[in-house]
């Protein structure tokens, strides 16, 4: 998957109202054109993306863009606020971890805001929208569109914001100084390394934290695009990359 949208507005914590927007069309390079369902749901045209610009350009211009606005003064506290964490910790992360682009240090980390929804007995279960309209709020622009669902979200974190909730980081990856990690916030037992080979040094199928490990295919772009691993049986895509780092390669087995 490759980004074909990059957009965001900013909500003045004083004033609780939308001060500026920034939207920019990425064009993809791996799968350069788009599926009829990806349109569909995006509403985003083939010539649009086939105008764009390329993914490291889009976050230089939103670099020069905050900073031309003085939104990375010092003394400027900037939180992105996300609709689940997939948006930076997974899509923005391993794409430019593939694309080796560096994710400057106020897209490293975020406050996820469905919990938020949760805590102030706002529905949740029909995502962004369903969540948007729970709160009494009318819906503006196409879902799925950037730059509407970041309105719409900013729009959700006033509300929350107005019947008193507090909006801190829920997330984050990498060293960002000032974060506590989960780990440090709730402490448990060191966990016993499992043995994962037999007497006979044949591997048991077990990850070395003791899950019984899964297997897996590479799917991003690459020399291994294809190729089978074993992980973690415990990985999720919203938890990530755990404590296990756990990784063999199915043909070397």
């Amino acid at each position: 998957m490759e980004i074909i949208e990059f957009s965001c507005c900013v909500l003045e914590a004083d004033s609780l109202s939308i001060i500026a927007d920034f939207q920019e069309y990425v064009r993809p390079t791996q799968n350069p054109i788009l599926t009829a369902f990806c349109t569909q749901l995006t509403g985003i045209s083939q010539d649009r993306v086939n105008a764009g610009i390329p993914l490291a350009e889009a976050m230089t211009r939103l670099h020069a863009w905050l900073h031309e606005r003085g939104f990375l003064a010092p003394g400027c506290r900037l939180l992105p606020v996300t609709w689940s964490e997939w948006d930076l910790k997974i899509q923005l992360e391993s794409e430019c971890k593939w694309r080796q682009i560096a994710i400057p240090g106020y897209l490293r980390r975020w406050h996820d805001l469905r919990p938020t929804c949760k805590q102030m007995h706002v529905s949740r279960v029909n995502g962004l929208r369903g969540s948007v309209e729970a709160a009494g709020l009318q819906w503006q622009g196409r879902l799925h569109s950037g730059i509407d669902d970041a309105r719409n979200t900013a729009a959700l974190a006033a509300h929350l914001i107005r019947r008193g909730a507090v909006l801190n980081v829920t997330g984050s990856f990498g060293s960002v100084p000032g974060v506590q990690r989960q780990s440090t916030l709730f402490p448990g037992r060191p966990a016993k390394k499992a043995k994962i080979v037999d007497r006979a040094g044949q591997w048991t199928g077990q990850c070395e934290c003791g899950a019984r490990a899964r297997l897996c295919v590479v799917k991003r772009p690459g020399t291994n695009m294809g190729r089978q691993f074993y992980g973690c049986g415990t990985w999720t895509i919203l938890k990530g990359r755990g404590d296990c780092k756990f990784h063999k390669w199915a043909d070397e087995v």
